[in-house]
């Protein structure tokens, strides 16, 4: 399997599955599921699926830490102090973590994030810019 492609297909598959429509969703779902078995079924499949799985942990922790802060009514100032808190609790284990391809750029190995390196917009959304530490860029 080339591995780059199949980072993108399983992060296509798992955008998909959160669709609104529940005939899409349901879908998409079953690919998502055959994909996985598919995996189990190759050679270092089980060690594909591992690296799928801390990608999703990663991109899930920072999403919850994100609607955190969203759904906070302090000023700006504030969420990015929050913000930084955050990403810098052991809990949330985001300083520092096993590396792991980032999600849209397989290429590039990330073992964490900078918590005093963010940035945020000004907008409702609240988007967020984090640095994360980079392993090795092939």
């Amino acid at each position: 399997m080339n591995e780059t492609l199949g980072n993108f297909f399983y992060w296509y598959l798992m955008v998909e599955t959160e669709d609104t429509n529940q005939e899409y969703k349901r879908l998409f779902s079953k690919v998502a599921y055959q994909f996985q078995v598919a995996l189990t079924r190759m050679p270092d499949g089980d060690k594909k699926r591992a690296i799928l799985k801390r990608q999703a942990a990663f991109v899930f922790g920072i999403g919850e830490i994100s609607k955190e802060i969203q759904s906070n009514k302090d000023s700006r100032p504030k969420k990015v102090e929050h913000l930084k808190h955050a990403l810098s609790d052991p809990k949330n284990e985001l300083i520092s973590f096993e590396p792991v391809p980032l999600p849209l750029d397989p290429s590039v190995t990330v073992v964490g994030c900078f918590p005093g390196i963010i940035s945020t917009s000004k907008s409702r959304e609240f988007l967020l810019t984090l640095l994360p530490r980079i392993f090795q860029c092939l």
